[in-house]
């Protein structure tokens, strides 16, 4: 009884000895966990939002959105000028790189140098003759919408074995029916046509900031 007693009894011993060095691992490691660093953990780095400026700024863009639905004819304006401004300074631009690439074949130079002319030539235009160029800028955003429309529907019936092509293709007709109604409401629709869109990029963009600010004071309040 004794002798077979006592390998019990060591054996018990054995694996005690054995789950004691898993237990100080378990303890070693916890206390590993405990002295690692915040500024090694993986969002330590990660820049704190500010929601109070992100809300001020969807506020803006709100009012602003209210304004260009208010007087669409003068936010019209204003995005012909913005275009006009960037053409201006991509014009310049491309000729400045056109002289400055001395590793550039003469061809590409040149043609840099005549594209980046016209940029400057047309934004010139936008602004000397705001009219016209609420026609011209109004008819390319008529053809842009043509074009998407068209592609649109044209992709929504090539995923005719998926569900939702439907709604793919519903929203390839409103797009390609808003350019026909562009192109047959010209030039009346030129006054007015760019204001209205530059109000509806102001509201997504108001409404995209207010609601990141908000998701980010709800988290800040956890």
């Amino acid at each position: 009884m004794i002798q077979g007693g006592h390998p019990m009894g060591s054996g018990n011993l054995g694996i005690g000895h054995s789950v004691a060095p898993t237990s100080n691992r378990s303890k070693a490691v916890t206390q590993s966990e405990d002295h690692i660093p915040r500024s090694e953990t993986p969002f330590a780095g990660r820049p704190v939002l500010n929601w109070k400026w992100m809300l001020f700024a969807g506020i803006v863009y709100l009012i602003g959105a209210f304004v260009a639905f208010l007087n669409p004819f003068i936010a019209s304006l204003l995005a012909q000028s913005l275009i006009a401004a960037a053409f201006l300074i991509g014009g310049i631009a491309a000729i400045w790189m056109a002289f400055r690439n001395e590793d550039g074949t003469t061809g590409g130079r040149i043609i840099g140098a005549v594209t980046g002319l016209l940029a400057v030539i047309f934004a010139i235009a936008l602004w000397t003759n705001p009219l016209a160029g609420l026609v011209s800028l109004t008819i390319t955003v008529a053809a842009l919408f043509f074009a998407l429309g068209v592609m649109r529907i044209w992709l929504g019936f090539r995923m005719r074995e998926r569900k939702g092509w439907g709604w793919i293709v519903a929203s390839g007709a409103v797009t390609l029916a808003l350019a026909v109604l562009i192109f047959v409401a010209l030039p009346a629709a030129s006054l007015s046509i760019l204001g209205l869109l530059l109000g509806v990029e102001l509201a997504f963009a108001g409404a995209a900031h207010i609601a990141t600010a908000l998701t980010a004071r709800s988290d800040e309040a956890r």
